[in-house]
């Protein structure tokens, strides 16, 4: 799973086939957003930063768009 988020991570930064990007960024979207519901289960504080990491995922995936339209 770690090997799968370094190579979204490399797809989102390279931006060339735009339909990988697209899934790469709602793969890591769905992968923090299940770690936030899990931190938040067990009372972890460790929530806000899955918090932090979705809302830059998603202020890089908004701004993104914007600009290569």
């Amino acid at each position: 799973m770690a090997i799968a988020k370094i190579i979204a991570i490399f797809f989102i930064l390279y931006r060339k086939p735009k339909w990988v990007m697209e899934w790469a960024c709602a793969g890591l979207f769905f992968s923090i957003a299940l770690a936030s519901f899990a931190h938040y289960f067990i009372n972890d504080p460790g929530i806000t930063i899955t918090l932090i990491g979705n809302i830059l995922l998603l202020i890089s995936y908004f701004f993104g768009k914007t600009v290569r339209s």
